[in-house]
């Protein structure tokens, strides 16, 4: 008895001479000094902490208070803010106080893909200075994460060293938008050289193929784990608000057959995947159709991004006219500023310019002629030098042979000598087109596309097309809002 009596007096001892600690509150690893939180939607703030502790947060004259769960995670929400380029102070207070300095508050794209997205500035054969690059930009933050998913640094200002690391389309997407809307621009670099489209899915879209025939019973594709770049680099940092995503992939799918016939469905689900798990609604999503470069599937997988535009609030730039034929083309900052001048018009709306180029609608059949249809932007179609070229039409044998062309409105009517009774077309259908010659009125080119392939719904260019100057449909919605309950017209 005595030996008991004495251990627990030992232990109360303990107790009292050294106290059991509470959980140290922490905050997620995405949040630090110099960041940059969304403006104009809720900002959530979260981490861990002792399931009995209060953790108070405190920013731009905001007090929010949350308490942990049963595993400790906690979250508040900042009400939404206006943009604000004054550096301010954030408080996450509990057993343990943490403050972070110099939070600004504007707008955060993510920079993501593969290699061509993470392309630095500073790459030798892009040939830019960074450090001229830094002295020309303002307000503008920057984050980067490492192949293996982890923080490469915390959020940085302008600086040479930091524009230098930063993607180099990214980087000219963002300084232009700065640029013309005045407010503070950040950006998130996440991106992996050779990684297919099944490595950026979430869980769930991951559940829909794994049946499918070119996905290992591993749970691999390509020797590539599934879903594996969405668990390291963007899952970890959800749901933080961002205003949207601009996206440069699609090499490494196009290297499969079975792969490039399905990228569209597989990118159109890992995008939705994103935006239900980001919980900040259908957020604007944009994507570079791939260049060219010598790679067979390469043209069909430029036609299954043209048909990922059904998703609401998408966009695409169209880049067979910049940069040179390598895996890695240069051009860079002309793609980054295309990028820009697509939000700047479909999301932002404060450009009255075409945000995207000519888009292939339908045919109709008049004796040896095949007439193509355009939706488009801009005050009309124009052939650059003056000459339709890069068509080839076929008659009911496949046989394709060039074809000339006339411009006649919103439509270019085809021949060929070759040809007597045409019965489909096809347009810059190449891995390298050497001839690729229409455009809009303000210089941005047609997708390629083929007649006898899979087509958009009409309903998608009534949405995507609507509410700019030159648009020439008769039914004209304004508000993207309203596209998912549009039906095509009888």
């Amino acid at each position: 008895m005595l030996k008991v009596i004495i251990s627990i007096g030992y232990i109360w001892g303990f107790i009292l001479i050294f106290p059991l600690t509470s959980q140290a509150v922490t905050v997620n690893p995405f949040f630090g000094n110099n960041m940059m939180l969304q403006r104009e939607k809720l900002v959530p703030i979260w981490g861990s902490a002792d399931q009995n502790e209060d953790v108070t947060v405190t920013f731009a004259g905001q007090t929010k208070t949350a308490l942990p769960d049963n595993s400790g995670y906690w979250i508040v929400r900042l009400d939404p803010m206006a943009a604000n380029a004054n550096g301010q102070q954030l408080r996450v207070q509990g057993n343990n106080t943490i403050t972070f300095a110099n939070v600004v508050i504007g707008d955060i794209w993510f920079c993501t893909g593969q290699s061509n997205m993470e392309q630095e500035v500073q790459a030798a054969s892009l040939q830019h200075d960074p450090a001229q690059e830094a002295a020309m930009a303002q307000n503008m933050r920057l984050i980067r994460i490492s192949s293996g998913g982890n923080l490469l640094s915390q959020w940085e200002e302008l600086s040479p060293d930091s524009v230098g690391a930063a993607s180099a389309v990214g980087w000219f997407f963002g300084k232009k938008i700065q640029s013309e809307l005045g407010v503070p621009i950040g950006l998130y670099k996440c991106a992996r050289g050779g990684t297919p489209v099944e490595s950026w899915m979430n869980e769930e879209s991951i559940s829909k193929i794994v049946n499918e025939p070119d996905i290992s019973p591993d749970g691999t594709f390509d020797n590539k784990v599934l879903g594996a770049e969405y668990a390291n680099k963007i899952k970890p940092y959800m749901p933080f608000a961002i205003r949207g995503n601009i996206w440069y992939q699609g090499e490494r799918n196009s290297k499969t057959n079975y792969a490039t016939e399905t990228y569209s469905e597989r990118f159109m689900s890992m995008i939705e995947g994103w935006r239900d798990d980001f919980e900040t609604g259908d957020f604007p999503f944009y994507w570079v159709q791939l260049p060219r470069h010598f790679e067979p599937g390469f043209p069909t997988i430029r036609e299954q991004q043209r048909l990922s535009l059904q998703l609401l609030n998408t966009g695409m730039i169209t880049t067979l006219d910049l940069g040179n034929t390598n895996l890695h083309p240069d051009g860079k900052d002309d793609m980054g500023s295309r990028m820009a001048d697509l939000a700047l018009a479909h999301h932002y709306k404060v450009s009255n310019k075409a945000p995207m180029g000519p888009m292939y609608d339908s045919y109709t059949i008049d004796g040896a002629s095949i007439c193509l249809k355009f939706r488009h932007f801009g005050a009309g179609i124009v052939a650059q030098g003056s000459r339709v070229e890069g068509f080839e039409i076929a008659g009911a044998n496949g046989e394709f042979y060039p074809a000339t062309g006339a411009i006649d409105g919103d439509e270019i009517i085809l021949q060929s000598e070759d040809v007597s009774s045409p019965t489909q077309a096809h347009y810059a259908w190449l891995p390298i087109p050497e001839e690729f010659s229409i455009y809009n009125s303000e210089g941005l080119p047609a997708s390629p596309f083929r007649t006898y392939g899979p087509q958009l719904p009409d309903d998608v260019f009534r949405c995507a097309y609507s509410g700019f100057e030159g648009y020439n449909e008769d039914a004209v919605i304004h508000d993207l809002t309203d596209c998912i309950n549009i039906s095509p017209d009888p």
